[in-house]
């Protein structure tokens, strides 16, 4: 019995560092993304997280999109910041700026 649980026990732990180095692994390969695109005049980059409420099962089954912590660049301009976003369906939304710019 005892052995048993020190083996779980050495397994459970292992397994925590294994996903934390995993999380550290793909921090860095977004960190390292943001960095070769910042001074690339040519690309257009997105980056975003979905909600948590996403994820339910109602959520799911709607038709409207909701995402935050979203920027995007164009040609080494920062169009939006770290922005929530909300499109209900059956409303219609523009984006308005300088174009040809």
């Amino acid at each position: 019995q005892e052995e048993g649980t020190l083996v779980m026990q050495h397994t459970q732990k292992e397994d925590r560092k294994k996903m934390q180095k995993e999380r550290v692994q793909a921090m860095k390969m977004a960190e390292a993304k943001k960095e070769a695109v910042k001074d690339d005049d040519n690309v257009f980059d997105v980056s975003y997280e979905t909600s948590q409420l996403q994820e339910s099962e109602a959520a799911a089954n709607s038709r409207d999109v909701r995402v935050e912590k979203l920027t995007m660049r164009a040609k080494g301009k920062i169009l939006l910041d770290n922005a929530s976003l909300s499109i209900v369906n059956g409303r219609r939304y523009g984006l308005v700026g300088p174009n040809g710019k």
